[in-house]
């Protein structure tokens, strides 16, 4: 794969459009291969296998399975037609996956990471809906009992707990794995310039899987944009919660810092 650093933002001055960023990336780049259309959640997965240590293939396979589980119902938003959720955390994952981290265990934990970052918000709500029967985006403003409401949600919050701990019983990274999910979940969008900065630090390590899930994101919407697909303001939204990273986060490896300079020349380009 072509270093990160070919995929620094123009100088300045230059001119340079969304169309002629996207014909910059070498036909082997991860991003180039993350803009396939024709990728599959099974594609995509094979890919990831193949830059994962050996030893470690089948607890990332073992992953990616309870992933995929986990958001089969949904979609990625404003994708026609549409695209499996699980694609977004498998690009997460995948780009974790061609960094250079010295130590195989650390790449492990946090593919693993990034691959259920997202993992039990969308389970719990997809077991939700079946304990109503109902499969509707509206559903939680249809139930008419807050008790019954707080009820339900507990009840799939300890099957997803149920779940999880009897997938990976016997594997030794499940405590780490259950932590790291809990850690990065514990994000609030609208919290405030304390609560970020706290996240930001109780993350320590993972805070390069919130980073790839900005830049995901990032890139995603870009293609959106250049497509006529959401709106200026729907990007710059990305934008600002992408360079957000840099607020609370003051050290990054070069190869990070060029992905994060890139997803947002990028997506000024779009």
């Amino acid at each position: 794969m072509p270093p990160i650093a070919e995929l620094a933002p123009p100088q300045t001055g230059q001119e340079y459009t969304h169309e002629q960023f996207r014909r910059n990336f070498e036909p082997n780049h991860i991003e180039h291969v993350l803009m396939n259309p024709l990728n599959t959640v099974e594609s995509l997965t094979t890919l990831l296998l193949e830059h994962v240590p050996p030893a470690e293939r089948d607890f990332v396979k073992k992953i990616a399975s309870f992933g995929a589980k986990a958001h089969e119902k949904q979609k990625r938003k404003y994708d026609n037609p549409p695209v499996p959720y699980f694609h977004h955390p498998l690009g997460v994952a995948l780009r974790i996956a061609h960094l250079e981290i010295a130590d195989p265990r650390l790449k492990t934990r946090l593919i693993a990471a990034a691959l259920l970052h997202d993992a039990k918000e969308d389970y719990v709500k997809n077991v939700y809906d079946e304990i109503k029967g109902v499969d509707d985006p509206e559903t939680y403003k249809n139930v008419q009992s807050k008790k019954r409401k707080k009820d339900l949600r507990s009840l799939a919050h300890l099957k997803f707990k149920t779940d999880f701990e009897g997938t990976f019983k016997k594997e030794p990274q499940r405590d780490q794995l259950q932590e790291d999910i809990q850690l990065l979940n514990k994000y609030q969008e609208d919290g405030t310039e304390k609560a970020k900065e706290d996240y930001y630090d109780g993350i320590k390590e993972l805070w390069v899987v919130k980073c790839f899930d900005r830049v995901d994101n990032l890139f995603a919407d870009a293609n959106r944009r250049a497509s006529n697909i959401i709106s200026r303001e729907q990007l710059t939204k990305q934008i600002n919660k992408t360079q957000e990273i840099h607020k609370y986060v003051h050290e990054f490896a070069p190869q990070v810092e060029g992905y994060l300079s890139a997803s947002l020349a990028y997506s000024l380009a779009a």
